[in-house]
């Protein structure tokens, strides 16, 4: 067997296995590149605050708190903040995620309130939000811990499939140049529809890739061993960082403090959880994480002055790619306009391929090889 047929099957097998699982990541992923509508579908004016006055500016983030606690109860009990356009781009309130007593810490409350007025809009649980729902079905297929695994492999294996492809599709004479311009559609429709399939993937190849191994790289960081690392596990932890202090720090002068320390920041998303410092997301102009920013800073909750920062990218590279890649694969790196086209076109080219490759594998490929495999009868292979 050549080393040609050999990756033609191998090529035409793998993908004929994984063809549905391709379509559902790739189809899940489209509808992530709306995924703030989707939310804004669901819940309406809950996320969408009142058009501001000319020259206001938002409250206080403690007031925003204390709005939280007095629509939703005062046994509502904070863990952090979203704010707005942050981890959500189109949500214009703030949301305010905690849990009531005895509630799940894994499916948070997240109470919406009006960043200029401070009024409560509404309150849902985040486990009840379809959008979630689809973000934890594009990583895991609905297979829980083992399902992030085999997305993270089928991520992968489509760099496998994007090379042998490529490897298949170059010619073995003439210019790969020319071939590129422009599909030869010709001979029946299997044939037009192997060549339409060879031309749109090469085309897209780079984007393939690149959000094939961001995927991978989101979901399964320690497969790439010391190039990503998660800054926020770099916070402060023990000594003076462990003990109380008398005094008491509120949420929103930690976050002024943050910003006196980092001028013309914003705060984006900011985590008050019992018995561990603030941490707060700064986010600039020009930010690689879109969605968070890429400095971090911790307060300590009691003890007044006492503050951590981090730059990210300034200070390790590697925190700053795995820190940012929810932004990177999700395609806000490339702005609110080109990153979800490119989203779309990605995922709807796997979902082309995916399906398209079954067709020209069983319908093309394996005829070919049967007819190839034929005995000859009068000095001639019968062939279809």
């Amino acid at each position: 067997m050549s080393a040609r047929r050999f990756f033609r099957l191998t090529h035409g097998w793998i993908g004929a296995v994984l063809a549905l699982f391709l379509v559902l990541v790739a189809g899940s992923g489209v509808s992530l590149a709306f995924m703030s509508e989707m939310f804004i579908a669901q819940y309406g004016d809950v996320l969408e605050a009142e058009a501001p006055a000319t020259g206001s500016a938002y409250i206080e983030i403690d007031e925003m708190l204390a709005a939280a606690r007095d629509y939703q109860g005062e046994t509502f009990m904070v863990g952090g903040v979203l704010m707005p356009h942050s981890r959500i781009p189109t949500v214009s309130t703030t949301l305010v995620f905690g849990i009531e007593e005895g509630g799940d810490p894994l499916n948070p409350l997240m109470v919406s309130v009006d960043p200029w007025t401070g009024e409560g809009k509404g309150s849902f649980l985040l486990g009840d939000a379809f959008s979630h729902d689809m973000i934890d079905f594009h990583f895991e297929l609905l297979m829980g811990d083992w399902g992030v695994v085999f997305v993270s492999i089928l991520g992968l294996s489509l760099v496998g499939f994007t090379i042998t492809g490529i490897w298949l599709w170059w010619p073995k004479k003439g210019s790969a140049l020319k071939k590129m311009r422009k599909p030869v559609l010709r001979g029946r429709w299997r044939d037009k529809l192997f060549q339409l399939h060879g031309w749109l993937a090469v085309w897209t190849a780079v984007l393939v890739v690149f959000f094939a191994l961001t995927g991978t790289a989101t979901s399964k960081p320690e497969w790439f061993g010391p190039l990503l690392s998660n800054p926020m596990e770099a916070g402060p932890t023990g000594g003076q960082w462990a003990e109380q202090c008398e005094g008491s720090v509120s949420l929103g002068r930690a976050v002024h403090q943050a910003q006196q320390r980092f001028p013309g920041t914003e705060a984006t998303t900011l985590s008050a959880f019992p018995g561990t410092p603030y941490m707060i997301y700064l986010r600039a102009d020009g930010d690689v994480n879109r969605l968070m920013g890429d400095t971090i800073v911790w307060v300590h909750p009691s003890c007044e002055g006492m503050m951590a920062t981090k730059q990210i990218f300034a200070e390790s590279a590697s925190e700053g790619i795995g820190g940012s890649m929810l932004s990177i694969h999700g395609g806000y790196i490339f702005g609110p306009v080109v990153g979800p086209i490119l989203v779309v076109l990605t995922g709807l080219a796997l979902i082309f391929f995916s399906i398209s490759g079954v067709f020209v594998f069983f319908t093309r490929t394996l005829r070919r090889k049967a007819a190839d495999a034929a005995p000859e009868i009068g000095g001639h292979s019968s062939s279809r």
